[in-house]
């Protein structure tokens, strides 16, 4: 019995991805070469994973152009410059920004893993709770502005 119901592509996809990011991993420590290997077997998995029609719809986005250019230039300092840590943290950036739309997804299956989402959901409490509080503060200086203002304006 499968856990997941995938066909061949898929699973070739992941094994794609998976060793894409490992030499990527690899290549910022030992080699620009193994970095550049990386990359095209991450280009090649991640369509098979997806879809081609799904890779196109997400890549033509124009939301998404910005993480494009990111991953770009992090692809070309990568294999042509030849500098890996600074071309994987760009392309790292320009891959956050381009599946933005999915961290919601991602968020609700981390809480599902038994050991981690009680951790995970402790961690959300205390964001939240110093957003609301940001938030309080934010808003009583709106307030304090806009007396000013009227204050100001209701003289003259």
């Amino acid at each position: 019995m499968d856990f997941f119901d995938t066909t061949d592509l898929e699973k070739y996809g992941l094994g794609l991805t998976g060793v894409g990011i490992l030499f990527s991993l690899l290549g910022i420590i030992f080699s620009t070469r193994l970095a550049a290997v990386g990359n095209a077997l991450l280009i090649c998995g991640v369509p098979l994973i997806i879809g081609l029609n799904s890779t196109m719809r997400l890549l033509m986005k124009p939301s998404n152009f910005k993480g494009i250019i990111f991953y770009a230039i992090g692809l070309f300092l990568v294999v042509i410059v030849g500098w890996p840590f600074w071309g994987m943290i760009m392309e790292g950036y320009g891959f956050f920004l381009l599946s933005s739309g999915f961290w919601p997804t991602i968020a609700g299956f981390l809480l599902k893993i038994i050991a981690l989402g009680p951790l995970l959901i402790v961690q959300f409490i205390r964001w939240a709770r110093g957003n609301a509080i940001l938030h309080k503060q934010r808003l009583a200086h709106e307030q304090d502005v806009l007396v000013i203002n009227i204050f100001i304006y209701s003289s003259i």
